[in-house]
C-alpha cells in the first residue's frame, strides 16, 4: 500500500468513526483496530 493509499484509508476510517457516533475506543474495538494505531494517524 502506497503512502497516499494509507492516507486515504485512514481518512475513510476517521470519517466512519465520526459518522458512527461511537467513541474512538468503541469504534476501534468494533472494527478490530488498535486505539494506539488510530491515534498514531
Amino acid at each position: 500500500m502506497s503512502k497516499n493509499d494509507k492516507i486515504q484509508y485512514w481518512q475513510r476510517i476517521f470519517q466512519q468513526q465520526t459518522e458512527s457516533k461511537l467513541t474512538k475506543a468503541e469504534f476501534c474495538k468494533t472494527n478490530d483496530l488498535t486505539l494506539s494505531t488510530f491515534y498514531a494517524w
